[in-house]
């Protein structure tokens, strides 16, 4: 019983650490995919004042 408790707590303690690095890297994703627009943007207005200028 107790090895099976061992057993249990490590499985769930990996499941825990997978779920902590899947929402960092969510996290981290995410930055960079608004990063990512937030240039896009800026690059699509820099076009329109140079093609208006």
């Amino acid at each position: 019983m107790f090895l099976y408790a061992s057993i249990h707590d490590r499985y769930i303690y990996q499941i825990l650490i997978l779920v902590n690095n899947l929402s960092h890297a969510i996290q981290s994703i995410r930055t960079m995919f608004s990063y990512v627009t937030f240039r896009q943007r800026w690059s699509g207005f820099g076009l329109i004042f140079s093609s208006s200028s």
